[in-house]
């Protein structure tokens, strides 16, 4: 086992032994004429304790003025026999296995610095998870129960007491649905499903969520879905309407006129029957600039400084960007020609058999 304690010790002994050495075979032979030369010898094995006893951040530069120091003082010995020159090489072997030992340590304290803070984090994240999940479950009984309550007899007042109720739960569903999706995405635990679906019916169901915020904001919506599209997909069709639910909800935030367009197309065939799957939602917005289209994607980030007052977290695009991932594709963001701005976003699926769902569960793992 190695001893710190007894490297910095060895080190010490080695550096001031070469040190004192060296400048006694000199004053012993008269190689030190003048004051300088002392004065020198003064500053430099000083210099080199302090150095050593310092703060790690400290003993580079005080190493450095030592050796600056002693330099000039060990060139003038050295010129004169070979006695001092050899004193001059011991001083510098010295040195140099202080620097390598104390910079090996730091490496090796760096590393294991870096991996337990990855270990708290993933940690961390795991409870999170848990955590979130736990109080999912008494938050959906109450959206339940209030929502049988709502379909029952009840007065005006009644009823607008439950739908607040109702409401500000799915907000808070929302959120916990977010921070534990942030939580299993950073620590690894986000798990992906393959079933057979149908590519329509999930834009249809996306759509029809938002069907009273685009009457009430006069916006229209337009699917535009290749024929060349197979009619039924293999894939994690959950992952994908969450997806585009939350791209859309975003389209419809920021339009406030025109219409928002949904298209798909295949943009790539691969062996065994795997497809890349391309969607687009394109908005109407006020557009986001050139410098923001990669901060967006990051956890906490929103796209412009007034976002802060419409609530929010700003974690929708970051968990989208780790879902796309997992079905291992990319989103990515485009300024509009008309004005607004176009998110795309790539997936692998497969065609309903046996060997092309094995095949995409595959690719997908491989791109973790």
């Amino acid at each position: 086992m190695r001893s710190e304690g007894g490297e910095r010790a060895a080190g010490w002994t080695l550096v001031v032994a070469s040190g004192v050495w060296g400048a006694l075979v000199a004053y012993g032979q008269h190689r030190i004429p003048d004051a300088a030369a002392l004065a020198t010898v003064a500053l430099a094995l000083p210099g080199f304790l302090i150095a050593h006893l310092a703060g790690s951040s400290r003993r580079w530069r005080g190493y450095a003025v030592a050796l600056l120091f002693a330099g000039p003082l060990f060139s003038r010995l050295a010129a004169h026999d070979s006695i001092s020159w050899a004193a001059h090489l011991f001083l510098c072997a010295g040195c140099g296995w202080v620097l390598l030992s104390q910079a090996s340590n730091s490496r090796r304290e760096l590393h294991d610095e870096i991996e337990r803070l990855e270990t708290l984090c993933q940690s961390r994240s795991v409870q999170l998870a848990s955590l979130t999940h736990e109080i999912r479950t008494p938050l959906s009984g109450i959206i339940g129960i209030t929502t049988l309550t709502l379909d029952g007899p009840l007065e005006h007042e009644q009823r607008e007491h439950l739908e607040a109720v109702r409401s500000v739960s799915y907000g808070m569903l929302r959120t916990l649905t977010s921070m534990g999706d942030l939580a299993r995405i950073e620590a690894g635990l986000l798990e992906t499903g393959t079933e057979p679906f149908h590519l329509r019916e999930i834009v249809e169901e996306s759509a029809r969520l938002f069907r009273a915020e685009l009457t009430e904001k006069r916006l229209g919506l337009v699917s535009r879905l290749d024929p060349g599209i197979p009619e039924v997909l293999v894939g994690d069709a959950a992952r994908l309407r969450q997806v585009l639910v939350n791209l859309m909800s975003n389209a419809v935030r920021y339009s406030d006129a025109g219409e928002i367009v949904i298209s798909a197309i295949c943009s790539r065939r691969r062996p065994l029957g795997i497809t890349e799957l391309q969607v687009s939602i394109s908005d109407r917005g006020p557009g986001i600039a050139l410098d923001r289209r990669e901060a967006i994607f990051e956890p906490f980030t929103r796209a412009r400084p007034e976002d802060r007052i419409s609530g929010g977290l700003g974690l929708g695009l970051h968990i989208v960007r780790g879902l796309v991932r997992e079905m291992g594709g990319r989103i990515w963001v485009d300024a509009d020609p008309g004005g607004g701005s176009v998110f795309s976003f790539t997936v692998l699926v497969g065609e309903p058999s046996p060997e092309p769902a094995a095949a995409v569960a595959g690719i997908v793992s491989t791109k973790r």
